[in-house]
Formats: structure tokens, sequence, C-alpha cells
């Protein structure tokens, strides 16, 4: 028996659309409660899902919540190398799609006014978005070490469209993919898990602890030579393996057959 069955045993609902629903709400309320809007007035929605999924005890996601400070933020030189990684992905993923035969359309391009195309290509705020007969993917571009489940389970939350994240990690040559129907069981746990810790935080009465909350300072490159060069190197490496191995996961999965074959 596997865990992700023994966990929905205990939950509230095994009806995606119901639980996100719910979570809109509670993203709403736990917002108004703390003052987590922003300059549009919208709910901070992922910042609440993202500590929601990240701590385990209540009083110190109350504490994350009610801290006003703004985190350090990302070095710029992160910043630009990531920046250069998607740019040049999605040139080199346009080009291979066109070379292939199928008729794309990116944002910077003028609308779809001459026909109806087989693949769009939108760049977004931490990678790619495709969308492709009908199905959105996400392309997640990873320039660091790090990865985090909290993100890619949130958007799968978010956006019930997106039926894979494809993550490239540049420096480690790493292409993988979250499919929703191979880990649906476990987006339900994670949604009701959300709704579990979220509904204890809006009880008046939260038993305090004795945990340190964590504070993000920004993180201060010691030796800005060597990240660049490790960077550059490994995208001159990594990028055409890259797109190789995003293709073959899109093909093998169904999402890119062309009108016709």
């Amino acid at each position: 028996m596997s865990l992700v069955y023994d966990i929905k045993t205990e939950l509230k609902s095994n009806d995606d659309v119901e639980l996100k629903q719910e979570i809109e709400k509670l993203s709403a309320d736990i917002a108004k409660k703390f003052k987590l809007f922003d300059w549009h007035g919208r709910p901070r929605k992922a910042f609440i899902l993202n500590t929601l999924m990240n701590n385990s005890c209540v009083y110190c996601i109350s504490k994350i919540l009610s801290n006003k400070r703004k985190n350090g933020g990302v070095d710029s030189i992160y910043s630009e190398n990531h920046k250069l990684a998607v740019g040049l992905l999605m040139e080199k993923l346009q080009y291979q799609l066109k070379v292939e035969g199928f008729n794309l359309q990116s944002n910077d391009e003028v609308n779809n006014e001459y026909g109806r195309a087989d693949i769009f290509l939108e760049p977004t705020f931490t990678g790619l978005q495709v969308n492709l007969n009908g199905s959105k993917i996400i392309i997640e571009v990873k320039t660091g070490k790090g990865i985090s489940y909290s993100q890619l389970f949130r958007y799968l939350i978010g956006e019930p469209e997106t039926s894979m994240i494809i993550v490239w990690r540049v420096l480690m040559g790493q292409t993988f993919a979250l499919i929703r129907e191979d880990v649906k069981d476990i987006i339900i746990s994670y949604m009701n898990m959300i709704l579990s810790r979220g509904e204890k935080l809006l009880e008046e009465k939260i038993q305090q602890c004795t945990h340190r909350t964590p504070y993000y300072s920004i993180y201060i490159i010691k030796n800005p030579q060597k990240v660049i060069n490790d960077f550059t190197d490994a995208l001159s490496e990594n990028l055409p393996k890259a797109v190789d191995n995003i293709l073959h996961i899109i093909k093998t999965n169904g999402y890119a057959e062309k009108e016709g074959k």
C-alpha cells in the first residue's frame, strides 16, 4: 500500500476542483488576516501557499506571514544568469520546433490572425510556458543547485490546465518532468495539507512554539568570476542537450503530434 493511498484515507476531499476553490477562499481569508496584498490589491497567494507548504508548525507559519520585512532578494548575477538561460532556451526551442515543421507562435510575434498555431511559446518569470494542442506545459529553468517541490506543485495546484512541468537544471545538466496524471494523488494530498494548516492558522488561539523563524538575507557572492565561469560553461554545454531532452519529453508524452500525422 502506498504512502499516498494511506494519506488519502484522511483527506477532506478527492475533488481537485473543489479543493482549489477552497484554497482560493482560504488564501483570501489569510491575506485579509495578515494584510498580505500586492500593489494591485490581490492576495499574495504564492507567498501564502509557499509558507503553508514549507512549514508544519502553525505558529511558525503565523510568524513568517506576520513578518513585514522584505526578503534579502537575489544577487543580480543570479538573476542575469537566469534571464540569459531562459532567453537562449526560448530561441533554441523556437528554432528546433520550426525545423521540425510545427506552426509556431511566440508572444513577441504579431497576433495569430493568419491561422491557429500548433505551439505557442511564452516566457514567464521563472522559465517558459508552452501551449500546444490545448495543453499547457511549464518549463522551469533552474540556474542554481536548489530545487523546490513546493514551487513545482504550487504550479500544478494553481493552474489545473497545466498538464506537465519540465525542469531544466542548467548547472547539473539535468532535465526531468512532473506529469500531472502521474502525481495527481500527491497533488490532492498537498491541497488537503494546505487546507488543514490554513484552517488551523485562522483559529483564534495558536499554541506558541520555540522554533527559530528563518530570515532570508541576500547571499553575497564571494567569487563572482567562478560563479560566472561555472554557469557559462554549463550553459554552453547543456543548452543543446536540454532542447533535445525537452522535445523528447513532450513528444513521448503525446503532446506534440502535428495535425495530419
